[in-house]
């Protein structure tokens, strides 16, 4: 049994979608090794440092994930864990001072460190050059030192490695990423799990079959963390690779306005590593390491192209937002008119829904709402969902 296996057999029974849980034990790997291991790419180093963000609605149980993956952290021990809300000048003064630990371990000369935050949007300060900032941030391999300049003076950051994992509803994503962090690399450097419903039902009446220990999660993770060293190809895991590389990964022709699918090389090496720490100790990348990755990264980028394309900063942009995705889910792609103000009677009314299909309408993503019987029903356009179905073959093709 791998680590990952203990992490989900620990938490089977927990409400939190098991995606959530997936990538909060990856990000637990990313923290722990902070900037000690690599991947040579010869013109720069890869680092395997992850910026995962949670995604779905109030209640869906983004929580535990993010506070396992911080209880394991503080476990470990040595570990710069910046909790809280902070401003974006307070993590980089954190990042730039060296810390030190009660328990005797090695002090933090680095700037390594790992941001846990339940409530991403209410954990960071708005400052409108926060999330640039952090981009700036995830790029270590391209600062061996990073100057942050203030009005107290200069403050220097050595070898900067952010690992971030964050919680987010739609309408918080939709208030902090803006347009210029669509299009400015925040996204595309970002690994968004999209989920609308808890893994599980269970009202925690009985204890689980198997128990959640964190005491136990954390030895594996603590040996992760001593590891130090350049990641080596093995000849399958490269084969595999040069062959999606030089044959099948064409970015110009999928329709991305994220960078994301630019970026999604790394992104895919990134996690290989993490999975391949997860798994064993020695600094190898393996043929299985490498296809779980892709599965997965390809995945939560379909998730990244949905978020994008139906955000927007209009009044009506969430509520629009909701329709489409409920009609995208919907079975036949349509619903009553009745349905969706029964199952988001809080989030718009009646009069906001018929402007909402009236715009959807005229850009013909629906047909126009028709009676069958005593109901109206809203159904997308055949033509609208052949453009999309297109467009994700594309993606899927920059993939595969």
């Amino acid at each position: 049994m791998t680590w990952i296996d203990e992490v989900m057999a620990q938490t089977a029974e927990v409400e939190s979608p098991k995606s959530y849980v997936y990538w909060a034990a990856l990000t637990t790997i990313s923290a722990a090794v902070r900037n000690n291991v690599y991947l040579n790419k010869f013109y720069y180093k890869l680092y395997p440092n992850i910026f995962c963000f949670l995604i779905g609605p109030s209640g869906v149980k983004k929580g535990f994930p993010i506070k396992m993956a911080e209880d394991i952290i503080r476990l470990v021990g040595g570990i710069r864990v910046i909790s809280g809300k902070a401003s974006i000048q307070g993590i980089t003064s954190s990042l730039a001072t060296t810390q030190t630990f009660k328990d005797g371990s090695a002090p933090i000369t680095d700037s390594a460190g790992f941001i846990p935050a339940p409530e991403f949007a209410a954990s960071l300060v708005r400052d409108e050059t926060a999330l640039t900032m952090l981009t700036n941030l995830y790029d270590g391999h391209a600062h061996e030192v990073f100057d942050v300049t203030l009005k107290s003076g200069i403050e220097k950051m050595k070898r900067p490695n952010l690992v971030i994992i964050g919680g987010m509803n739609d309408p918080m994503f939709d208030d902090i990423i803006t347009a210029r962090e669509m299009t400015g690399g925040f996204i595309a450097r970002s690994l968004l799990v999209l989920e609308s419903e808890r893994g599980y039902v269970n009202a925690l009446t009985r204890a689980p079959k198997v128990p959640y220990e964190p005491e136990k999660l954390a030895p594996y993770v603590r040996e992760v963390a001593k590891v130090k060293g350049e990641f080596k190809w093995t000849q399958a895991a490269m084969d595999f690779y040069e062959d999606w590389y030089y044959n099948k990964f064409k970015p110009t022709e999928a329709n991305d306005k994220t960078g994301t699918v630019n970026r999604i090389h790394d992104t895919i090496l990134k996690v290989t590593m993490l999975l391949s720490l997860s798994r064993r100790l020695s600094l190898n990348i393996e043929l299985g390491d490498l296809t779980e990755a892709f599965q997965k990264v390809l995945i939560l980028q379909h998730n990244a192209q949905q978020m994008t394309d139906q955000s927007g900063k209009s009044d009506l942009a969430p509520a629009t937002k909701i329709v489409l995705k409920e009609l995208m889910a919907a079975p036949e792609y349509k619903m009553t008119r009745t349905q969706l103000l029964q199952r988001h009677y809080n989030d718009f009314t009646s009069l906001e829904l018929d402007q909402v299909c009236e715009h959807l309408v005229e850009t013909k993503f629906l047909i126009s709402p028709y009676r069958a019987g005593n109901k109206v029903w809203l159904e997308l356009d055949k033509n609208f969902l052949e453009r999309f179905k297109e467009a994700e073959k594309k993606i899927a093709g920059v993939i595969k």
